[in-house]
């Protein structure tokens, strides 16, 4: 078993020694990446900077427009005891922000579900 590393300013060949105990003489001349000692796997390739490839969503604008909406309606919570002193009003003021908000995104959710089906029933003929 190999020690733990603890001198963070290592370089890669000082680390590479250290992990699989090799001598000066037998790194190669190239040996200044870290290569992973036999046994370990590389990370995953989405910790490598690869993103991965992931279908379009006809969504998307709507999931924005959601956290927008959320985002808007916490502050709008905060600060509805500035905008007036009436718990009423506060209430009211929250509960028609909250109707109109669900409104709209039912709209919009409706609208790219229309153009969604008409767009396959175009490709489909």
């Amino acid at each position: 078993m190999s020690s733990v590393v603890t001198n963070f300013e290592s370089t890669p060949k000082q680390v590479l020694r250290q992990t699989t105990a090799l001598s000066d003489d037998t790194l190669p001349a190239d040996s200044d990446s870290v290569i992973p000692p036999e046994g370990h796997e590389s990370p995953p390739d989405n910790l490598q900077g690869n993103i991965p490839d992931k279908p379009f969503s006809a969504f998307n604008s709507v999931k924005i427009e959601l956290g927008f909406a959320m985002l808007i309606g916490v502050v709008l919570w905060l600060a509805a005891d500035s905008i007036t002193a009436d718990e009423g009003t506060q209430w009211l003021l929250l509960m028609s922000y909250g109707l109109s908000s669900m409104c709209w995104l039912i709209l919009r959710t409706r609208a790219i579900l229309r153009q969604c089906t008409a767009m396959k029933g175009t490709h489909e003929t």
